[in-house]
């Protein structure tokens, strides 16, 4: 008995029922997924199976894709892309509209790889698919892939006409490199506007005010009005107006533009924005580049409120 204490003390033992017991745990575990996964497809067998498919049958059809999107609508997805994944086997006339379907569901769920495989599916069958090109697209820049979104585009570009996009896609790659000379080349050439000055002010400031046009300072106000004083520039009258009101500088006393003449006598008064699509005509509260909504790229309208002042110390704006 003495023993066998003197063994139960010694560390190698306690090493080996430690990792006994991990064995034990990560074995039940393994099984215990795998009768998880088997009973989930089980279900959903059974649940598929409630409702008869008859290939001959649009209305079974439109049935069973009602409850599918129902489905997705309650967050079901796992549920939802197994009946899409019926219903492609079942009816392979519509496999293009169900793989379609079934990208946009995984794209919605977050799993952005598996939706990228989907669509590039599809374009295996159909190399033309403008929509599935255009959200391949879209998912290469959220995968942060631009050199597939590049690909893309040129496959778009036969179809239709991308010069915002190509220019949007320059500019984000020029920001990514700190290319300042290709920034300045994009505004210039007129190919982006916000994309190209939002980095630019980013990186260089000094060149960037010598790059900004006067006519696009109300297009980009928002990102002038949140430049830390040390950043500003006053070389141009409308810039004295917008600083003075600012209250960075006391170079101007009045305006012609509404809502700086009054930030210029009420100073308890501040600025905030929001941004109109001008395709799909949608509001946001935030900054955006590719629209949220219609996922087009388009410089916003920058709307401007005035509210009263929070009391946010100049300082603690970042940029």
């Amino acid at each position: 008995m003495s023993d066998f204490l003197v063994g139960y003390r010694d560390p190698l033992f306690g090493l080996i029922v430690f990792f006994a017991l991990i064995f034990i745990i990560s074995f039940f575990s393994y099984w215990w997924a795998i009768y998880k996964t088997k009973e989930q497809n089980s279900r959903l067998s059974r649940f598929f199976n409630r409702f008869e498919i008859k290939k001959e049958s649009d209305d079974t059809y439109l049935a069973q894709l009602h409850m599918a999107e129902a489905l997705a609508m309650n967050g079901d997805y796992e549920e939802a892309i197994g009946i899409y994944s019926k219903l492609k086997d079942a009816y392979p006339h519509k496999r293009i509209e169900l793989l379609k379907m079934m990208g946009d569901l995984y794209k919605k769920a977050g799993f952005l790889a598996r939706s990228k495989e989907i669509y590039e599916e599809i374009l295996g069958i159909f190399p033309r698919h403008k929509e599935v090109l255009r959200s391949l697209l879209v998912l290469n820049e959220k995968l942060g892939d631009l050199d597939g979104a590049f690909d893309v585009l040129e496959s778009l570009e036969e179809l239709e006409d991308m010069g915002k996009e190509r220019g949007y896609l320059e500019a984000k790659l020029a920001a990514q490199k700190g290319d300042v000379q290709r920034l300045i080349k994009l505004y210039n050439a007129k190919r982006a506007k916000r994309a190209a000055i939002e980095p630019l002010f980013r990186l260089d400031h000094k060149r960037a005010w010598q790059t900004l046009r006067e006519e696009d300072v109300f297009a980009v106000i928002d990102i002038l009005w949140q430049l830390p004083k040390e950043r500003i520039s006053t070389h141009l009258p409308l810039l004295q107006e917008l600083y003075s009101a600012k209250g960075y500088v006391k170079e101007a006393k009045e305006s012609k533009h509404f809502a700086l003449d009054l930030l210029l006598h009420y100073d308890k008064a501040d600025l905030e924005f929001e941004y109109l699509c001008t395709h799909c005509k949608k509001r946001f509260p935030l900054p955006f580049l590719r629209c949220p909504a219609c996922l087009k790229v388009e410089d916003p309208v920058v709307e401007i409120s005035i509210v009263e002042k929070r009391g946010v110390n100049e300082k603690s704006v970042p940029f």
